[in-house]
C-alpha cells in the first residue's frame, strides 16, 4: 500500500506500528487508528501512524441517535463494506477480516496519512521558530492552534481523494491472500 502513496506526501514518516489495544482502551475509546506526532521509538521520537488490532467477527452497537460525525461515520464504514442493521435503539454492525482490511488499509492508512500531511504543510508555514522547539513543544502548538474539525475535513478529503485515485487505477482493492 505504502508503494502506493506519494513519497511526498509521508516524507520522514517511518514507523507504522500495528498495536493490540489493552480491553479497557478498546472499551473505552475504540479507534481504527491514529497519527503520533510524537512516538518513541528506539530513544528517538518521530511521527507514526499507529494502527489498531480490532477484534474478529464480533458485532458493535452504535446508538440510534447520531451526531453529524458519527452518521458520516457510519456512511463511510458503510462504504468500506460493513452492513449495519437497525432496531428501535441502535445500529450493529458485524465486523469481518474483509471489512476491517477494507477500513484500516484503504481508508485509515489513508486518513492518517492525511493528518501527516496537514502536519507537515503546518509545520513549514508556520513560526521560524519551530526549529528550536522540541518534537514534544511542536506538537503540542500544533494541536492547540488547529482545530480538531479543521483536521479531521482535511484528513478525511485526502483520504478520499487517494481512495478514489486508488481505485481508478485499480491499485485497490489487493487481492486477499
Amino acid at each position: 500500500m505504502l508503494s502506493h502513496i506519494p513519497a511526498s506526501d509521508y516524507g520522514d514518516l517511518r514507523c507504522i506500528v500495528f498495536r493490540q489495544p489493552k480491553r479497557k482502551e478498546y472499551i473505552l475509546l475504540p479507534v481504527w487508528g491514529r497519527l503520533m506526532y510524537a512516538y518513541e521509538f528506539e530513544n528517538v521520537q518521530k511521527p507514526a501512524i499507529l494502527l489498531e488490532a480490532q477484534p474478529n467477527h464480533c458485532q458493535l452497537k452504535w446508538p440510534g441517535r447520531l451526531t453529524l460525525e458519527r452518521r458520516n461515520e457510519l456512511e463511510r464504514l458503510r462504504k468500506d463494506g460493513h452492513v449495519f442493521v437497525a432496531d428501535k435503539r441502535d445500529y450493529t454492525v458485524s465486523l469481518t477480516p474483509e471489512t476491517i482490511r477494507a477500513t484500516q488499509l484503504y481508508r485509515t492508512l489513508l486518513h492518517e496519512v492525511g493528518h501527516y500531511v496537514q502536519y507537515c504543510r503546518f509545520m513549514k508555514t508556520s513560526l521560524p521558530e519551530f526549529a528550536a522547539m522540541s518534537a514534544e513543544e511542536r506538537n503540542n502548538y500544533f494541536r492547540n492552534s488547529v482545530q480538531g474539525e479543521e483536521k479531521e475535513k482535511s484528513a478525511h478529503a485526502h483520504a478520499d481523494q487517494m481512495r478514489e485515485d486508488l481505485l481508478a487505477r485499480g491499485v485497490i482493492p489487493f487481492p486477499c491472500m
